[in-house]
């Protein structure tokens, strides 16, 4: 079925600035040079952070969230995000907390 659709998913005609390009090898052209101009540094202003005061977290709070979730914790969040779905669809949500426990017993 893709070979079918072959034609449709390619760019026959890609308009640039005003330009009207139609050769394959120009319009890879010009998609590169536009890509690799997202892409490079113009080296103009940046915002900065310097003299910004920032609060610091207290040691209860860094090794709290240096803590391993609890595989009950792990099954709670799995069930608030799926709502009522979770018991319609039970089967996928026990196959996804079977993953994510198994990951998780392997940290």
């Amino acid at each position: 079925m893709a070979n079918a659709h072959r034609k449709r998913n390619r760019l026959n005609r890609i308009k640039v600035n005003g330009r009207s390009l139609t050769k394959e090898s120009e319009i890879k052209e010009e998609i590169g040079r536009n890509f690799q101009a997202l892409l490079t540094d113009p080296g103009e202003w940046k915002p900065s952070i310097d003299g910004l005061i920032f609060e610091k977290l207290e040691m209860g709070d860094v090794e709290r969230l240096e803590k391993l979730f609890s595989e009950e914790e792990v099954f709670e969040a799995l069930v608030a995000c799926c709502g009522e779905e979770s018991t319609r669809a039970g089967w996928l949500l026990n196959g996804l907390l079977a993953i994510c426990v198994g990951l998780w017993r392997k940290l």
